[in-house]
């Protein structure tokens, strides 16, 4: 059982205000990559598992519980909000993100699937799912995170950890909207919060390896 510590998501938070945006660097390279080779290997299993998703549209609303997704998860299906809809905040610095590359997936639109959405998709099944249907509480995404972290290597992982652990914990504990994001979640209203500027770096080792909200 995941029980959060204020602190440790503050420190975490604070860690991703400070983090570099670094995708072209070896180390950041080699681990984005990583995570989006798993991450299609993992899609592809559930694909042929008979895994049918479907993109919003831009106006459409998506799972207005996370036992919306999880019910429909069990049927087969999965409705995503794609990235060419809203990309976190200030998402113009970050173009040179690796995850908004297309991911070699074609889409039920005939559209090519960007990375980020691929891990997203893939995220809310591997990661939610299989943590006891986790909701998009604190708890239950540092709960999907440790989950999912399971499936990727260590290389892999890094980059996990700013995608997950990181993004989640800035939404809640960051000293600038952390308050209102988690009023704002708290009275069900998720599409109304402030998400993380879209960052490919990553942590210290130091971070990554250590075993928070335990």
């Amino acid at each position: 059982m995941v029980k959060i510590n204020p602190d440790h998501g503050a420190e975490i938070a604070d860690g991703y205000d400070a983090l570099r945006h670094s995708p072209n660097e070896p180390e950041t390279k080699a681990s984005y990559d990583a995570l989006m080779s798993e991450t299609r290997e993992q899609y592809n299993k559930l694909a042929e598992g008979g895994l049918k998703v479907t993109k919003l549209k831009k106006n459409q609303v998506g799972y207005t519980t996370a036992e919306e997704m999880h019910n429909d998860i069990a049927s087969g299906n999965l409705k995503y909000f794609a990235t060419e809809h809203g990309y976190g905040a200030n998402s113009e610095k970050f173009q040179d993100n690796p995850m908004l590359t297309g991911s070699g997936i074609i889409g039920e639109d005939g559209k090519e699937v960007a990375n980020n959405d691929l891990f997203r998709i893939v995220h809310d099944i591997n990661g939610h799912n299989l943590a006891n249907k986790a909701d998009f509480s604190p708890e239950g995404e540092h709960s999907a995170f440790l989950k999912h972290r399971e499936q990727y290597t260590p290389l892999a992982g890094k980059a996990l950890f700013t995608e997950t652990a990181g993004q989640a914990n800035w939404g809640i504990f960051n000293k600038k909207s952390g308050n209102k994001n988690m009023r704002l979640i708290s009275q069900g209203r998720e599409s109304e919060i402030e998400f993380a500027e879209q960052k490919a770096g990553l942590f210290p080792d130091s971070m990554i390896n250590k075993e928070y909200h335990s």
